[in-house]
């Protein structure tokens, strides 16, 4: 959180305004003292407004493990933040491919946990051959 906050050139004292926080309430989350709940994360970094292509340089790695532990696997990152024209409000958009486990009901959840875990909007699709709009994006996409 303090690489996101330092990123967005902002002092604990401002992020803290910006989200409606007290500024040694953001201090201890961020030496780890205290975790933050889901939603507060994600305030803290939306306030911080980092792009998704920011995002995936903090805290890309962490993607395929987070991914392969849900039983999907191959990412492919495509749309604004895979060829470099990305802002803050841009969406980070993930190729996946699902394992034979994964339902299409844990789509949704993976997206929501992904948006919390990278503090910017996460859109998932579907890497199956009968979606023709894989293709296109796998053609597109850069592996993670």
């Amino acid at each position: 959180m303090r690489q996101a906050r330092r990123c967005a050139d902002l002092s604990q004292r401002e992020l803290a305004a910006l989200t409606g926080m007290k500024q040694p309430n953001l201090a201890r989350i961020e030496s780890g003292a205290v975790e933050p709940r889901p939603e507060t994360l994600e305030r803290i970094l939306r306030a911080a407004r980092i792009s998704p292509a920011r995002a995936l340089s903090l805290w890309g790695v962490l993607i395929p493990a987070y991914l392969s532990a849900r039983g999907m696997r191959r990412p492919l990152v495509f749309g604004p933040a895979a060829n470099g024209a990305d802002d803050v409000d841009s969406v980070l958009g993930l190729l996946v491919r699902p394992g034979p486990e994964t339902r299409v009901w844990d789509l949704p959840g993976l997206r929501r946990a992904l948006t919390e875990l990278l503090g910017v909007g996460v859109e998932v699709v579907s890497d199956v051959p009968e979606v023709p709009v894989a293709v296109t994006l796998r053609e597109d996409g850069f592996p993670l």
